[in-house]
Formats: structure tokens, C-alpha cells, sequence
């Protein structure tokens, strides 16, 4: 491999055209390179090094550093000058280093950056020709061919040979003529029953506009959300909210003009990061026209994750819910505007100006967006928050609007339309400006798992992880595998169970401790996360290798016992061991282990249905390690 560099200052040299050494021992040695054009040649120059130069090289690899070319004259072997410099010191040179050739380094933190499997990983190698990327059933078997492969410095992959609904694991590895790397971490992803994108705003000023329609008197507002970047505020009006607009019909424009007062708006508080809604009192209520009744919550809203954001107001109360959970509650008991004249929108806020009359900003995804003409209950929201919509649940005729936000995954074309999926109000969407995109969305699954980790403590293996936000969640089984090479293990065995905590807002810690890790010195251990309603997804691979730090022999387990019981044994490196049943007169009665064996915690069971009733010792012996202890049949 080459590594080329120009170099125009930094190394003096003779104006002789003499070879310039590295230093005062390199292994110097020349070869000549004839121009082949005259001035204003651009293009490439071939130099044939012979083969004892570059062993001459080799010999001297101690003290050479590396080729120096230096261009000359072909008449007087003058260094040719740069047309820029007038001085040796600032005139080209080319500078070759070799490296001896190995293996690419692994690539590293494998992630997917949406639910139809799209891979992207980190590339912290110079010198591969490939990614290979390979798919697991199981996340241990890895003995399939890759089921795909990318050139040198691509970092994205697509999987489009999946099945709807169905987990698989990935890893990655670079590979190059002298061998392949190490693989990524290990990553599971589950297809998803369709294939779903999310509208994706960017830091332009890109928005929805649905016209002068949508006018309600009492709502629900939805929409899932994962903001990007700062966004810009827009005021609602005077005694409102200064927030960046999510769903929205108006803006602060005529307070005392009845068709010209907000209808609605959910966004989030340009302050404190919370979600809020407002509406501005119509004709009828108590308080001055246009008055603003705002309301927000209290969860901060991080940036780079999903939320699902609901509002409704019945004509009396604003309810607020944050992934399908309260956030705030306030009585209002007025009307809203629902003769407003302004334009309706997503991201964005306009006033009954339409187009150009645009406020405020939201930087960031969209995902199902869905309004209402009731005011929907809390079980109602979490119902159907995590599912797609393409018609009117129950046929109730609600349903206004319903907008997936599915497209082809790329750039969309300004004033495309963005086409209503359900709803009685028909209403498609205009898409203003430039800068928005289809993307696959990565829509949230119902528990957001941010941290999974495992070590070995006191001959057990404790786990820990943590949610972020959970909904609909009803706990994690614990499986766990024994490794026995690197492309198989001994299949997954349920453990344990832990509760969820259903429906949350904050990061919840869970642990579980497997005290009883026994049959290698390496296991695997994944959650499967299920939802209430049966629906569940498993967490990515964590690998706990075990390293006794003695020899030891446990006593049996149940013990008097009949007719079978338990021996457990640790070695800390790899071993001849044997584990005997001897009587008390010294003739052995059963052996139950021989055979090398690495590292690791085990256990066997001593099945004593042919013995008669008494005391028995059993004996441990690894190289020099040798312990006996008693155990008591009982018949």
C-alpha cells in the first residue's frame, strides 16, 4: 500500500537534482520517470520500480522512511521549479511511504437508521476493498455466506430480502487480499409489517399547508415527532405560547375579530422544551374574543428521540399526553374558534393570509399525523397510537384526518401533494419550499431500550438495562445461550421474567442476576421485550465470558438426596478434568467427567438409581487441583 503526499516546504535539497536521503543511512535507490508532455500536461505518470529497489527498501527498513521523487530536468538533471516559487525549498516533491500490507481493522458501532434494515456502521480501516455483511436467524449462527457485500469506504447498507415481521441480526466486517477483520457488534432488527417513512422538515423552512379548512369545535391533535435541531418559535398571540409549531390552525393575527382567532395548535415550548397547545376563545365564551388559553406539559422533550404528542379539548378541559401518558390537565370551560379563517399546517404557523404568512419552524421528522373532531380518552390515544391507520377505527366517522406520511425515501419536490391516507375531511396537503425528504422514520418501538450491559460477579452474571420511555409495556423475559464457538451455541433458554412498568415518561433501571451460569465460560443473554397485547421484539446480544479465579468444587445439591443430585465445579483456564463417585470402601462407582475443558463454570448430575442408600464421596481432580468431597444417599 502507498501513501502519497505532496510536500513543497517542509525538506531542503540540493539544486544538483542529487536524490535526497531520508537520512544518512537509507537504503537509497533511483529510478527514472520520462514526462510524457510538454507544458500543462495534466494526467498520469507511470514509474516502474525495479525489483531490487524495493528490496533494497526492505534490507533498510529500520532507517529508510520512505521515497522521495523529485522532478528534474532530462537535459542537465536540474530540479524543475514551481511556477508559483522561486526559491528550492518551495518546489514539489512527491513522497511514497510503504507500510507492510495486513488485515483491515474492524469496523465498529453497527446501528440502523430506519425499520426496513438500513445498516450504517463506522469504517476505521485505510485499507479495505469490501464490507461484508452478514445476517443471523439467531444471532449466533453465522456459518451462511454474507448476504451482501459494499466497496471500500461505504458505510451504508440496505437489506430489501427481508420478511415482514420477522428479527434477524447483523454484524460487519472488512476484508481486503491479506484477510478479513473483526466484526461489528452484533445488531438485531425486526422488519416491519410495511415499510414506513416519516416526513422529514430539515433545517429549512419547509412546511405543510392544508388550506383554510379543518375548522373544529372540539379536537384530538396527534402526531409522532423526533426533533433534529433548534427549529424557530412563533407566538400564538398575546397572554399565549411562544412555541415551535407542530400541528397547527392559525397564529396570534386579530384578537378581536372572530374569523381571524387561532382554532388550535400543538407544538413544543420554545423555553422549556415541553410540549403545549393553545387555542384562542371564540364567539360565545366569557373572556374577551381571542383570548388565549394555553396549557403545557412537563416532560423535556430530548432532542434525536420519538415521542408520540397528543391534545384534546371537549369544549371545557385541555388534556395533554406525552406517549400515551398524562402530562397536564386544565379547565377551560370556553369555545375555540372553529370560524377561523387561517390556513391549517404542519410545521409551521399561518394566518388567514396562507403562503407567506408563515411563522416558526419545526426542525425535525413527522410520523402519523391525525386530528379528530372529539376529544379522545387516554385508552382510546394508547390504543392506537403505536399502530398505522388506514381508515376510520370502529366506522365512527371521526376521524377527520389522517396523514401516514409515507413516500418514496429521498428528496420530494416542492408543492408536492401530500396525500390524505384517512378521514372524512379529504383534505391533502401542499409541500412548501425545498429541503424535506421521505426517510425511513425508525418509528419507535413501544419500549425504547437505551442500555443493556452484563459482567460476571461472585460466580454470577449480573444484567442491567434501561428504558427511556415505555408504552404498552408488560415486561422482559431473560434468555441466555452457551457459546460453544464462534458460529454456534446451544440455543436460547428462557431464565427469567421481569415486570414492566407499562407506560412511562422517565428512564426506568431494571437488573437480573443469573446465579446459576453454568455448561461453558461464555454465554449469551437478549430480552424479549412484550407489549400487553402480546406483541414483542428482542433486544441486541450481550456477551458475558466467565473466568473463575480459582479452582473449586461445590457441594452437591439437594443434599441427603434420591436419586439424583447436582455437582458444581469452576476452572479458571483450561483444563484435563475428571469428576469421580467413589463408596466409602475407595471403588469408584460412576465416572461423571473426563476430558479437557476451558475456563468456565459447570455442572453434572449424578444420577444414583442403581446404588444402595450410604455415604459417597465425589472427587474433583485438574492438573494439580484435586478435592473430594461427601454426599448422602437416601432411598
Amino acid at each position: 500500500r502507498m501513501l502519497v503526499s505532496w510536500d513543497e516546504s517542509t525538506i531542503s535539497y540540493s539544486s544538483l537534482g542529487r536524490h535526497l536521503e531520508a537520512d544518512d543511512n537509507d537504503a537509497e535507490s533511483s529510478v527514472n520517470a520520462n514526462w510524457p508532455g510538454e507544458d500543462g500536461y495534466l494526467g498520469f505518470i507511470s514509474v516502474t520500480v525495479p525489483a531490487s529497489t524495493i528490496q533494497d527498501w526492505i534490507d533498510g527498513t529500520s532507517t529508510n522512511n520512505g521515497w522521495l521523487m523529485i522532478a528534474t530536468h532530462e537535459s542537465d538533471g536540474q530540479q524543475l521549479r514551481a511556477r508559483e516559487h522561486g526559491t528550492q525549498d518551495h518546489r514539489p516533491k512527491l513522497v511514497v511511504y510503504y507500510e507492510n500490507a495486513t488485515a483491515p481493522s474492524a469496523p465498529t458501532n453497527l446501528i440502523a437508521t430506519g425499520p426496513n434494515n438500513v445498516l450504517s456502521w463506522t469504517d476505521n480501516s485505510w485499507n479495505e476493498s469490501s464490507f461484508q455483511i452478514e445476517r443471523s436467524d439467531d444471532g449466533i449462527d453465522w456459518s451462511s455466506p454474507p448476504i451482501g457485500s459494499v466497496g471500500a469506504n461505504v458505510t451504508l447498507y440496505f437489506d430489501a430480502t427481508v420478511v415482514p415481521s420477522t428479527s434477524y441480526y447483523y454484524r460487519v466486517y472488512a476484508s481486503n487480499s491479506i484477510g478479513n477483520s473483526a466484526a461489528t457488534n452484533v445488531l438485531m432488527i425486526t422488519a416491519p409489517a410495511t415499510l414506513n417513512t416519516a416526513l422529514k422538515f430539515g433545517s429549512g423552512t419547509t412546511f405543510v399547508t392544508f388550506g383554510n379548512n379543518l375548522g373544529l369545535s372540539a379536537f384530538t391533535l396527534e402526531t409522532w415527532f423526533k426533533r433534529e435541531g433548534t427549529g424557530s418559535t412563533v407566538s400564538t398571540g398575546t397572554g399565549g405560547v411562544v412555541a415551535i409549531p407542530l400541528i397547527t390552525k392559525g397564529r396570534g393575527e386579530g384578537d378581536g375579530t372572530a374569523n381571524l382567532n387561532m382554532n388550535y395548535f400543538l407544538g413544543i415550548d420554545g423555553t422549556d422544551n415541553v410540549i403545549c397547545a393553545d387555542f384562542e376563545e371564540g364567539v360565545g365564551g366569557t373572556g374577551p374574543l381571542g383570548l388565549n388559553h394555553p396549557v403545557q406539559g412537563t416532560t423535556t422533550i430530548l432532542t434525536g428521540q420519538w415521542y408520540h404528542a397528543a391534545a384534546t379539548y371537549d369544549g371545557s378541559t385541555w388534556e395533554l399526553y406525552l406517549n400515551g401518558n398524562p402530562e397536564a390537565t386544565l379547565a377551560v370551560g370556553e369555545p375555540t374558534n372553529s370560524v377561523c379563517i387561517q390556513y391549517a399546517g404542519l410545521g409551521t404557523a399561518m394566518q388567514s393570509g396562507g403562503v407567506g404568512t408563515e411563522l416558526g419552524h419545526f426542525d425535525g421528522q413527522l410520523d402519523e399525523v391525525r386530528i379528530w373532531d372529539y376529544a379522545r380518552s387516554q385508552s382510546e390515544i394508547q390504543a392506537t397510537m403505536i399502530s398505522q391507520l388506514t381508515s376510520d377505527p370502529g366506522g365512527t366517522g371521526n376521524l377527520v384526518a389522517c396523514w401516514n406520511l409515507d413516500g418514496t425515501v429521498g428528496p420530494i419536490t416542492p408543492d408536492a401533494v401530500i396525500s390524505l391516507t384517512a378521514g372524512n375531511s379529504g383534505v391533502n396537503g401542499t409541500l412548501k419550499n425545498s429541503g424535506a425528504e421521505y426517510v425511513y422514520s425508525g418509528s419507535p418501538f413501544p419500549v425504547e431500550l437505551v442500555l443493556f450491559e452484563g459482567r460476571y460477579i461472585d460466580n454470577k452474571v449480573e444484567l442491567n438495562w434501561r428504558t427511556e420511555t415505555e408504552v404498552n409495556n408488560y415486561g422482559f423475559e431473560i434468555e441466555r445461550a452457551v457459546k460453544r464457538n464462534k458460529t454456534n451455541s446451544s440455543g436460547w433458554q428462557k431464565i427469567g421474567f421481569i415486570e414492566g412498568y407499562g407506560n412511562s415518561n422517565s428512564p426506568k433501571n431494571y437488573s437480573f442476576t443469573d446465579s446459576n451460569p453454568i455448561g461453558g465460560n461464555s454465554f449469551f443473554y437478549r430480552l424479549k421485550q412484550i407489549d400487553n397485547d402480546g406483541e414483542y421484539e428482542y433486544s441486541d446480544i450481550v456477551e458475558v465470558t466467565l473466568v473463575p479465579e480459582e479452582f473449586a468444587l461445590y457441594q452437591n445439591y439437594p443434599n441427603p438426596f434420591n436419586p439424583t443430585t447436582k455437582i458444581k465445579y469452576s476452572i479458571p483456564r483450561e483444563s484435563d478434568v475428571t469428576v469421580k463417585v467413589f463408596d466409602v470402601l475407595g471403588n469408584e462407582v460412576q465416572t461423571l467427567i473426563s476430558g479437557k475443558q476451558a475456563p468456565g463454570v459447570y455442572e453434572v448430575t449424578v444420577n444414583a438409581g442403581e446404588l444402595s442408600s450410604g455415604v459417597y464421596l465425589y472427587k474433583m481432580q485438574a492438573g494439580d487441583f484435586i478435592q473430594m468431597k461427601k454426599m448422602l444417599l437416601l432411598k
